[in-house]
């Protein structure tokens, strides 16, 4: 199949830019904003205070606003006494910004009124975040939605995540701005290794975690056979040293495959998968989770459903799932025979892989043809088309979920998008894998799964197609092993491929 190696390397650490903090103890000044703290007793609004003394934040003047009954209380903040003040309409007429952290309800009462009067209200709840015309604001992520909000330039709201979708975003954001570099200039002194990158490019995938720890990984998206560690390893080696990081440590170095393509998984065992173990890495990009994860309720209904089934069969397994053993009234209730476990499993494996999902595969496998024959530069006109797209249309490929309907329009939509160049090389490289994506279509028109049996369960629960894995292949050849397994596979649109995405992780970490 394929042997798609993500190589995961972490760490690398090194040239960290370094910011230099200024101590300026700036607190209050006569040119700062003035700020209002709205639910300044909640344990946000005690954490609005934490961050405005740790930043240094400059401003002229500070009001606490809170309910009623908080009115009158004091507050220590930065030397000072401060008295919390009931929180009204009329709360706002000398204030420039104003955090919001009172709930929902309060926001969407004041914090327009906040905002006609003048300040930016940055708001901590739910209530705007879905508002159009609102910027949503992580300001390591996307600082540049709020460019055109100025004090003193007229009231303004500004929405943000909660706190999971914050820390999961400035995380996964690096790694967005720097997933596929696809720039081989590092290689200028090494010859054979451009030569080789050339005919079987890598690219890095890079994410900060510190100032001086970073993950890298020198990947090959889809190769035929894998490219090699020790390959691998001198790209990335060299494209560190030309970016000018210099590595204090090694935290962790590994080489990954991760089959793509191939034949779906058969056994002869009635053994049920999800993920990796039923075939759902995507062929085209090595990604398996929101696959997994889009396939798991329809997995776990039909096992529900098969262990809700009337009749001996379906009473059995019902029984020793609830660990009853017996029927009502004390009667031993009798094991499934061969054919209703046939169904029962058959019938499962058929809701991880309906028709629809089957002919989505083909398409994918179709596009992993084409990119196993694209070279670097082919690539890389590959991917301007692909990233010119709309987002429904490449980011609901990478995704897996665009149909089969959907994922024609794509191919159109990237070949209209492409160039001329890029129009024949498509049209030259792909015919392979269009001819196997039409060979892996045919049957899926017609009856593709057998007729459910009529002798199980009295009505019938269905012949699956797919089940199990063959074994492993060894040494990179899992994927082709075990498409092979024992009995008929689930005709594939691609023969098997070898994706190879190893990835030496430089991790430095200074002291």
């Amino acid at each position: 199949m394929q042997l798609a190696q993500r190589q995961a390397r972490p760490s690398v650490g090194g040239r960290a830019s370094r910011t230099r903090v200024v101590a300026v103890r700036a607190a209050k000044t006569a040119k700062g904003p003035r700020v209002a703290i709205v639910g300044v007793t909640g344990a946000v609004g005690q954490e609005f205070l934490t961050v405005l003394h740790e930043r240094n934040f400059p401003y002229s003047s500070i009001k606490l606003l809170a309910s009623a009954r908080s009115a009158g209380k004091k507050q220590e903040f930065e030397g000072q006494t401060y008295t919390i003040e009931e929180l009204t309409a009329d709360s706002f007429g000398d204030v420039d910004i104003a955090l919001f952290s009172a709930g929902g309800s309060i926001s969407k009462t004041l914090g327009p009124v906040a905002a006609k009067a003048g300040a930016v209200v940055v708001d901590n709840s739910s209530a705007f975040r879905m508002t159009e015309g609102v910027p949503l604001v992580i300001p390591e992520v996307n600082p540049e939605a709020m460019a055109h909000i100025r004090l003193g330039g007229g009231g303004a709201i500004v929405a943000n995540p909660n706190c999971s979708t914050i820390i999961a975003l400035m995380a996964v954001t690096p790694l967005h701005r720097v997933a596929k570099d696809w720039r081989d200039e590092h290689l200028n002194d090494l010859p054979e290794v451009k030569a080789r990158n050339a005919a079987l490019p890598t690219f890095l995938y890079a994410m900060p975690f510190s100032k001086n720890k970073v993950f890298l990984e020198e990947t090959s998206l889809v190769a035929r056979p894998a490219v090699a560690f020790p390959d691998l390893k001198e790209r990335l080696e060299a494209r560190m040293k030309w970016l000018g990081i210099k590595v204090k440590s090694i935290e962790e170095e590994e080489y990954c495959l991760i089959p793509m393509g191939g034949v779906l998984p058969t056994h002869p065992q009635r053994v049920l998968g999800i993920g990796g173990t039923a075939g759902m890495v995507h062929p085209a990009t090595g990604f398996m989770v929101s696959r997994m994860l889009g396939a798991a309720p329809g997995v776990a209904d039909a096992i529900i459903d098969q262990l809700a089934r009337p009749g001996d069969g379906g009473a059995a397994a019902a029984a020793a799932a609830a660990g009853a053993g017996a029927a009502a009234g004390g009667a031993p209730v009798p094991p499934a025979s061969e054919a209703q476990a046939e169904a029962m499993s058959a019938a499962v494996w058929r809701a991880a892989w309906p028709v629809e999902r089957l002919r989505q595969r083909a398409f994918f496998c179709f596009g992993m043809d084409v990119l196993l024959r694209l070279n670097l530069a082919e690539t890389r006109q590959f991917f301007n088309a692909f990233f010119s797209l709309s987002d429904f249309h490449w980011q609901g490929f990478l995704s897996a979920r665009l149909g089969f309907a959907q994922l024609i329009a794509f191919g159109l939509s990237l070949f209209a998008k492409s160039s001329n160049q890029a129009r024949s090389d498509l049209l030259i490289k792909g015919l392979p894998g269009l001819f196997g994506m039409l060979a892996g279509l045919l049957p899926t028109l017609g009856q593709y799964y057998p007729p459910e049996p009529a002798s199980a369960f009295g009505g019938g629960a269905g012949g699956g197609a797919a089940s199990g894995s063959g074994g492993d292949g060894g040494d990179g050849g899992g994927g082709a092993g075990g498409g092979g397994g024992g009995g008929n596979g689930v005709p594939s649109a691609a023969a098997a491929a070898a994706a190879a995405a190893a990835e030496p992780v430089a991790a430095a970490v200074g002291k």
